[in-house]
């Protein structure tokens, strides 16, 4: 029923449906004035209720200013406002409502206007009695310390206690208190969730036993009789070589090498299956009689026995983690009332608690009679609890209550919004259901193409329980938007057509390039008076971008760079998360110990203090510069100590010039405000809580570890100037644009099956809350979860949509991503469509449908909508136009650099000739790039899991640094390992492991001789070998024509290393550092330690995969200097020095790959470049470029 808001009863429970536009706060701010007018409530018994600090904000903003609108109109002045004149007009006694005004005015700061968590803490605290609750409790908002140290304690005492087998392999899926946590948080401060999990696996020790005894017979077997098995298999003559192939049995061979060698809980490899008879019988050829041996029949034992035991690991983890909910429920509340402390949970459940109890009924009465109307804001976004909260308190009393919200909005999942909360009080309350439909935010055009695209879908919220009801726009003047020669269409979609070939990512960055571009456009006629709204010109301001994800915000504002428009970017982000949080770490860390010169050296490499390579690299070689700066830091430290953080942080930025250094960044205003956001809660918690040096240091590291995103945390706006907004679709709710741009409503990814826990709502349980940790319908219940999901995914597209005042822009095209979006529903989803038809079957569908027909489902929309939709292609480069505005000099972008300069009389490494680096230190494999591809691999609590780049690596070739090889393991190797961990800030629950790692590295042969590292002693080796020779001329091109005429074992791949590198040295010097050097036998070896990531598993450091990193890396070019390095000094330092005598040969140890049953065939690459090759490259380097000598 639309409302009519001056005639509405204010009595009894109403629900208030909203649709976006429709003036909700007008309304909350119109039935608080009747409220006061009518019923004579003053403001402080007038319960406002709303979920966000910012929005209690507004609305106590716009309801003062309602009230001084009132107070003028009463006063004669007049209004146009008709609602206020139909109250005044309805008003007897107009003298006495015009004083009811003026008090409510003087007494306004005892409104009672909260968030919903404010007013439970203002209960509590009042009615500390009637609730049970203590005088001296405190809010602490962030619990993480709290629930780590929950989470530490029931480690402890339930994990750390499982069989060593079974904590293994448990630890590669949860491998850390951390992790279990985190599966938890979802479930956090919702004890009404039924959990649904399973009891602790029956007889998993005995399996356990079982299978061990099996597994040592099978791995006995395999060891003895590895190259008889694979023969027979490999043997084309028997095998279908479809199906048995001896390159695939290589891998499957390596790959069983690993598997079992592991727990039996592992679950088996891809493939195992081909070892067991029946696999091997059926791919036997026609006639031929399929291979025999004992070990395949003792095989499907054994993987029928690690199969149970992988299903009861999989039961043990989901028990578990239902005991860890268990005792999460007990144990943090009991803590929490032990330190007198509240959670915002806390207080939510502290006072339904209280209300429900014995004497609930008193509290009941006494908040009613103290509030004895309530308007609640943002409906949609309660919870069982908040609507158990109000429903106890008002339900049945006839007092009015007045519910606003809008069903299609409800976006905020994540925070704990429960849209089911919403509509079974929509069904429970018995309130009378009124909306607001008409439109005052957009153009009447804009409106209908919204009203279109909507009501054209069959079930377009996906929820059949919420519908679309059309909105009219109002009737009202409305400067209008005037673009010279453009379509007056209000939605313009953008139609994307891509060849098949092209790639996602080509698309993502043309739909961005063109958003940039049309927004320059747009920009451009502005500034010439082309584009106006009203009178004014069209500006940035004027203009938002909403995206999804993060990556699509950088993306969108890397493409207007291009454009030289400076945007401003809207984050949900919090500000811990930010790089500048990373490098204020170091910075913090090097200031409390600024006696450890690779901590000063870490801090100054950051773009806060802005020292390249170069410098550090000169600093390291002027002493008198080097003491200046360290103490520099000293002074620093003392001040801290003497003075507190803020004198000395402020102190240091001046001195260092760390706001001009980050404004000379693309996005120096953003880097500069996340800055002094982190600097300002750093002297927050310094001045409150006093922790002194070390203690703020470990509460900064702690925050930028926590997941919390309170309201304190969130990036804030880097700039209020006129600048294009990026803003996310769940910030966007509730504000509004002129002009916005929906470039990515096409861009979903298929959702991820995993093994996390989840919550969902039940529908054959009544829509209860569930928990699903792991039980039997785990598979069916994950649909239930992603269709909740995708109706979220509609409803952010409907806030989308309903942001702009005049035009919206979106793109659009079907493709595979296309499929599993929310736009993609309502466009293929017609209102004649199945009414019973599920997602998973819609998906199905949409595999099927013709992409070919995009474009006719697009004209029909437009038909539909009478004009008010425009399809054209997505502008493509050559179409776009560019900025026309005269761009200030610090947004021009700088000009490329597009040639080559020699690099006469420079230093060179290897890291300078493959990558242009500027800089010359120690290799530790950081290799970003490989990074980047492995994010999403599974990580766990083995050598595999150890965390991957640059620091990681350099950790490593400390341990090897320092390791005494001889003594291998032990408390010595152990304190040297956790030293090293705490020293590279890596949590330090990997020492055990890498303790044993280590060794086993140590253990590992390295020739087919059997030659190890922990033979080699402190005086057969050198760590860290630095070397410096001259270099008369060293060119790619010369050295590519003398790979070709020396041919060696890894020749082919610096031929391929080296084909495009354009790199060299004319009169200057090589400079590098060897990792090891060592001798043995008589023969002098060198080796380098890799940490590069190649996959989860031993079988996949196989010989051809380390060729392709070796490839890949130029790997082959730096042993190349390295031996002609080693060559040159064993020369000048061993008496009658051979070459074929006295140089072993190259190792390169790609450490998670090593393990002494491997040997050398995992993980090691072993090469010794012919003499005659190192001799005509040292003289190549020695010849001038002309060739003479």
């Amino acid at each position: 029923m639309s409302m009519q808001i001056d005639a509405v009863a204010l009595q009894g429970f109403n629900l208030v449906e909203a649709s976006a536009g429709t003036g909700k706060t007008h309304t909350l701010t119109s039935l608080y004035l009747r409220l006061l007018l009518e019923q004579g409530y003053g403001p402080e018994q007038i319960l406002v209720v709303t979920y966000t600090k910012a929005a209690t904000a507004e609305l106590k903003t716009r309801i003062r200013q309602r009230l001084l609108e009132a107070r003028s109109h009463f006063d004669g002045a007049g209004s146009a406002d008709l609602l206020l004149q139909a109250i005044h007009d309805k008003l007897v006694d107009r003298e006495r409502a015009r004083h009811q005004i003026d008090l409510a005015i003087a007494n306004f700061d005892r409104a009672a206007i909260f968030t919903i968590h404010g007013f439970c803490q203002r209960v509590l605290s009042e009615q500390a009695f009637e609730t049970g609750q203590g005088f001296n409790t405190t809010l602490v908002p962030d619990q993480s310390d709290r629930l780590l140290q929950i989470a530490d304690d029931f480690w402890r005492r339930e994990i750390n206690r499982l069989p060593d087998r079974l904590l293994q392999a448990l630890r590669l899926w949860i491998d850390r208190p951390e992790t279990l946590l985190q599966r938890m948080r979802p479930a956090l401060g919702k004890p009404y969730l039924k959990v649904r999990g399973c009891d602790w696996p029956q007889g998993i020790a005995l399996l356990e036993q079982q299978a061990i005894e099996l597994q040592s017979e099978v791995l006995a077997l395999w060891q003895d009789e590895r190259d008889t098995i694979l023969a027979l298999l490999s043997d084309n003559q028997v095998m279908r070589g479809n199906l048995y192939r001896k390159a695939w049995l290589e891998g499957w061979g390596a790959k069983m090498d690993q598997w079992l060698q592991a727990t039996p809980f592992e679950r088996p490899f891809d493939k195992a299956e081909r070892f067991v008879p029946e696999s091997i019988e059926a791919a036997a050829k026609p006639g031929m009689s399929a291979p025999q041996h004992p070990f395949f029949p003792l095989f499907a034992r054994y993987l029928r026995s690690a199969e149970g035991c992988a299903n009861a690991l999989d039961k043990a983890m989901v028990a578990l983690q239902g005991s860890f909910y268990d005792y999460l429920l007990r144990e943090l509340p009991r803590r929490q009332g032990e330190a007198g402390e509240w959670s915002y949970d806390d207080l939510l459940l502290q006072l339904h608690s209280a209300l429900q109890g014995a004497g609930s009924g008193h509290l009941a009465a006494l908040l009613r009679r103290r509030y004895p109307a309530a308007l609640v804001d943002e409906f949609q976004d309660t919870d069982p609890i908040q609507y158990a909260i109000l429903s106890r308190i008002y339900h049945d009393s006839r007092q009015p209550v007045f519910l606003v919200g809008d069903p299609k909005q409800a976006i905020y999942s994540f925070r704990g919004a429960d849209l089911f909360a919403y509509l079974r009080a929509r069904e429970e309350t018995g309130a009378k259901h009124h909306s607001l439909d008409i439109n005052w935010r957009s153009t009447p055009g804009l409106v209908r193409a919204v009203n279109t695209l909507f009501g054209r879908a069959h079930r377009p919220f996906y929820e059949p329980r919420i519908g679309f009801d059309p909105v009219a726009a109002a009737d009202r003047e409305m400067d209008p938007l005037v673009l010279d020669n453009e379509p007056d269409a209000p939605l313009q979609i953008w139609r994307i057509a891509f060849d098949d070939q092209a790639g996602v990512e080509a698309i993502r960055q043309a739909v961005a390039d063109a958003t940039a571009a049309e927004i320059a456009r747009l920009l451009t006629l502005g500034s010439q008076n082309r584009a106006r709204i009203g009178e004014r010109q069209l500006c940035g301001s004027d203009i938002a971008v909403l995206v999804r994800t993060h990556e699509q915000a950088s993306r969108i504002a890397q493409a207007l760079r291009v454009h030289g428009i400076a945007a401003v970017h809207s984050s949900q982000q919090s500000i811990y998360w930010t790089r500048e949080a990373e490098h204020l770490q170091r910075l913090l860390i090097a200031l409390l110990e600024p006696h450890r010169g690779p901590l000063v050296r870490a801090a100054l490499a950051t773009p806060m203090l802005g020292w390249d390579g170069a410098a550090i690299d000169e600093l390291n070689r002027e002493d008198g510069s080097q003491n200046r700066l360290f103490k520099r830091f000293f002074d620093y430290h003392r001040s801290w100590r003497d003075d507190g953080f803020i004198a000395m942080i402020k102190a240091l930025v001046m001195e260092m010039d760390i706001e001009n250094r980050l404004l000379e960044f693309a996005d120096g205003e953003r880097r500069l405000t996340n800055f002094y956001h982190l600097l300002e809660l750093l002297h927050q918690h310094d001045t409150t809580a006093h922790p002194g040096m070390e203690g703020l240091s470990k509460w900064f590291f702690r925050q930028c570890q926590s997941t919390s995103q309170d309201d304190e945390r969130l990036l804030r706006l880097e700039s209020d100037g006129q600048l294009v907004k990026i803003d996310t679709l769940h910030h966007s709710k509730g504000l509004e644009y002129e002009i916005v741009f929906c470039p990515y409503p096409w861009d979903e990814s298929e959702p991820k099956a995993d093994d996390r826990p989840y919550l969902f709502h039940d529908p054959l349980d009544d829509y209860a809350a569930v928990l699903e940790l792991g039980s039997d319908q785990f598979l069916d219940n994950r649909d239930y979860f992603h269709e909740e999901e995708f109706a979220e995914s509609l409803r952010l597209l409907y806030v989308a949509l309903t942001r702009p005042r005049y035009r919206c822009y979106l793109a659009w095209g079907w493709m595979k991503q296309s499929r599993h979006s929310a736009l993609g529903w309502l466009l293929r989803n017609s209102s004649d469509a199945d009414s019973t038809q599920d997602l998973a079957t819609w998906r199905k569908r949409a595999k099927q449908l013709d992409p070919g027909q995009d474009a006719e489902v697009l004209q029909a929309l437009g038909r539909a909508a009478g004009g008010a939709i425009d399809i054209t292609p997505l502008p493509r480069d050559k179409e776009v136009a560019q900025l026309a505005l005269p761009l200030p000099h610090e947004l021009q972008p700088a000009r490329r650099f597009t040639t080559t300069i020699s690099a006469v009389g420079n230093v060179a490494s290897f890291s300078s000739l493959v990558a242009g680096q500027h800089e010359d230190r120690p290799d530790h494999d950081a290799s970003s790039a490989l990074r980047d591809r492995m994010q999403d691999q599974l990580e766990g609590f083995s050598v595999h899991g150890f965390p991957r780049g640059s620091r990681p690596g350099s950790c490593l070739h400390a341990i090897l640094e320092e390791l005494d090889f001889t003594r291998g393991g032990g408390k010595e190797s152990e304190a040297l390992v956790e030293q090293q961990l705490l020293l590279h800030a890596i949590d330090t629950r990997w020492t055990t492991l890498v303790a044993e790692w280590m060794n086993k590295i140590l253990e590992t042969p390295l020739n087919g001789a059997g030659l190890t590292l922990s033979r080699i002693s402190g005086e057969q080796r050198l760590n860290e070998m630095a070397f410096y020779f001259p270099a008369r001329s060293l060119r790619t091109k010369t050295m590519l024509a003398l790979a070709e005429e020396h041919r060696f074992a890894g020749v082919d791949g610096l031929i391929d290393g080296l084909a495009s590198l354009r790199a060299g040295v004319v009169d200057g010097y090589v400079k590098g550092y060897i990792d090891l050097v060592f001798e043995a036998d008589g023969c002098f070896y060198l080796a380098d330690y890799k940490s590069n990531w190649l996959g989860n598993s031993y079988a996949d450091y196989h010989p051809q995969a380390l060729r392709t990193a070796m490839v890949e890396h130029r790997y082959t070019l730096q042993y190349l200097l390295y031996t002609l390095a080693l060559h040159r000094y064993l020369k000048l330092r061993l008496p009658g020095y051979a070459y074929e005598r006295h140089f072993g040969g190259v190792y390169y140890l790609f450490l998670r790959g090593m393990q002494p049953q491997s040997g050398a065939r995992l993980g090691v690459v072993a090469e010794r470049p012919s003499e005659a090759f190192i001799e005509a490259l040292d003289r190549m380097i020695e010849a001038h470029s002309d060739g003479s000598s």
